[in-house]
């Protein structure tokens, strides 16, 4: 009896438990709209109205019932979402998709395209559907109408640069069968040349074929066939396209939001073209080859073996660089390509500077050595225009130019495909030196290099120098310090940050920073945050604010790209709010916090200063 009582208390107690745990959390089933790559968010709709919604950074994610993250959900999912009331976060969500068709039979010379690039293309192509409608409700609502005499004049004169497309990228259809052909076709009698003779020889694809279904064929593909997957993307994209269509049309003549909206897929498409081509290349594992991990072993001790070697390891040197940028641009994408373009031409010197003190003929064009001088030649130029194509079409609508942003937006597309197929084809050619040479991995010596994030991208930002090569200072080396800047300021990769010991409210931190000649500090960068957060006294203003019309902004109204939101933030509550950083301690305020500017916003004031004297 005693027991049986005890089993009744112990139930009792259980279900209360049970009953308190649902009490606070709600499941919803819901429609996903929208994601937001740069935190955990997302927009649902359920019940004929739109919300957007914070994900917990401990929150479960399945899709047909596999655990993954936040990225891997599509605009269209149906999913049944968890919210947790008290913490007001998504806690869990649980979504069933329709399996992603398998592709037919492949062609002779297509390699199997793996799903994690399906599903980037299919996210491409939903942005996109969502941008196309946005533009024809701006259209409708006669948006442009002002800019019309504007554009068709600065239109006579970018003529001349312009393709079938008015100078903007290429749609998805073509970006995808672009990429395709890169890294996964080759022709049936490849070669170990095959992407150094595609590079050097300018081949490239031709008109493609006619197919049925619905499906356009002028899609610029290559002749022999569509790349696998291409029907299933493409009919993904039509129902996206009808998704889009109706939820633009609740927005339409709210004209900021729908601005905003662009701008802000706009970033998100430029980062998915690079996530897309980089990815491309990654599942041929090249980072995992011995020659670019270790230093080669010098098998004799004469002059032409030490040579050899000497040359090898400059060429790997190099390589080790260029490949590294593809992992780093995953991690921050933001700062590795405002340093691509100094990194690769400090290490393509480096290079050079081996090849003529041993007097290597790089002339030989029919030579390994020759074609590989060529193609690093042709990826200092591509990387140069990774760097000022990323740089103009980030900051394209701060300047009200869009056939200038959509000019470099497309030098963007393209160069990232060029970059990677560039690299296929000098891993080509460094697996001939490997032969020829005879190369032995020395297991103790690592292949040392440059790190892309070492280099100061300042000379970017501000191109005009008295001296080129010196944008290719490492950033370790602490300049001068210029007479305006205070002298308890450190130095950190281009930037000079000072951090007194004085608090204000946020328009005190404003008027101090111009005081001394200086800004309030941006953060662009993980490793910048990291060294921000070391120096700082306690909660810091930072110079970045919610801008209504992009969202998140710096104060000259440029997109911010990188965050770093501490457990619960952003709040988003109304009226205007800024950005404030936190030291390490205590855990839950590590990270950023937003802030109403009012008077509670009582925090630390901090100045950065670009180095300028250069």
């Amino acid at each position: 009896m005693g027991n049986e009582i005890i089993r009744i208390l112990l139930l009792l107690i259980v279900c209360a438990w049970s009953a308190h745990v649902t009490a606070d959390e709600l499941d919803v089933d819901v429609t996903i709209e929208n994601l937001d790559f740069r935190q955990p968010k997302v927009t649902v709709s359920y019940d004929g109205k739109s919300r957007e919604l914070d994900i917990a950074s401990d929150s479960e994610i399945e899709i047909n019932g596999r655990k993954t993250d936040y990225r891997s959900m599509l605009p269209g999912d149906q999913a049944k979402v968890t919210y947790h009331k008290e913490r007001k976060l998504v806690t869990k969500i649980v979504i069933q998709r329709e399996l992603m068709a398998p592709a037919e039979k492949l062609a002779e010379g297509w390699e199997e395209i793996d799903p994690r690039l399906i599903f980037l293309m299919i996210r491409l192509a939903n942005v996109e559907a969502t941008l196309e409608a946005i533009e024809k409700a701006t259209e409708k609502k006669g948006v442009r109408v002002v800019t019309v005499e504007r554009d068709a004049k600065r239109a006579d004169r970018a003529n001349e640069d312009m393709d079938r497309n008015a100078g903007g990228p290429l749609k998805w259809s073509q970006f995808y069968g672009t990429t395709a052909e890169k890294f996964f076709y080759h022709p049936t009698d490849r070669n170990s040349s095959y992407h150094t003779t595609t590079v050097l020889n300018q081949q490239g694809s031709q008109a493609d074929n006619k197919v049925g279904g619905g499906v356009p064929s002028s899609q610029g593909l290559p002749v022999h066939q569509r790349p696998p997957q291409f029907d299933y993307i493409y009919r993904a994209n039509e129902k996206a396209r009808g998704r889009a269509e109706r939820e633009i049309v609740e927005l339409r003549g709210k004209l900021d939001q729908l601005e905003a909206r662009r701008q802000r897929l706009e970033a998100e498409q430029a980062g998915l073209w690079v996530e897309i081509a980089f990815h491309s290349m990654l599942h041929f594992d090249l980072d995992k080859n011995p020659i670019y991990r270790f230093e080669p072993l010098m098998l004799a001790s004469d002059t032409d073996s030490r040579n050899k070697t000497e040359i090898l390891r400059a060429t790997t040197e190099f390589m080790a660089l260029v490949l590294s940028i593809i992992k780093e641009a995953d991690r921050d994408q933001s700062g590795t390509f405002t340093r691509i373009k100094p990194a690769v031409a400090k290490s393509r010197q480096s290079m050079m500077d081996t090849y003529l003190r041993l007097a290597v003929d790089v002339t030989d064009k029919k030579s390994s050595l020759g074609r590989f001088y060529a193609l690093a030649k042709r990826i200092d130029e591509v990387a140069s225009n990774l760097t000022d194509s990323y740089v103009v079409a980030m900051e394209g609508d701060s300047s009200k130019d869009r056939i200038r942003k959509d000019l470099f937006r497309l030098q963007l597309q393209q160069s990232v495909l060029n970059y990677a197929q560039i690299v296929l084809a000098m891993d080509e050619m460094v697996k001939e030196l490997e032969s020829d040479y005879g190369y032995k991995p020395n297991l103790g010596c690592p292949v040392k290099y440059v790190a892309v994030n070492s280099i100061n991208p300042v000379a970017i930002i501000r191109p005009i120098i008295s001296d080129p090569n010196e944008s290719h200072r490492v950033a370790s080396i602490t300049p001068n310090r210029p007479k305006h800047i205070h002298q308890d300021a450190v130095y950190n990769r281009g930037k000079w940050y000072w951090f007194p010991n004085q608090r204000g409210y946020f328009n005190d931190a404003l008027k101090f920073a111009a005081k001394n000649k200086g800004s309030l500090i941006e953060i662009n960068s993980k490793e910048e945050d990291d060294f921000v957060r070391k120096h700082i006294r306690g909660p810091t203003f930072l110079g970045i604010t919610k801008n209504t019309r992009i969202g998140w902004a710096n104060l000259k109204g440029q997109p911010q790209l990188y965050f770093n939101w501490a457990t619960g933030q952003p709040q988003n509550s109304p009226g205007e709010i800024l950005v404030a950083t936190h030291p390490e301690e205590p855990l839950f305020l590590r990270g950023w916090h937003d802030y109403i500017n009012n008077e509670k916003a009582f925090l630390y004031l901090a100045v950065q200063w670009f180095d300028d004297a250069r």
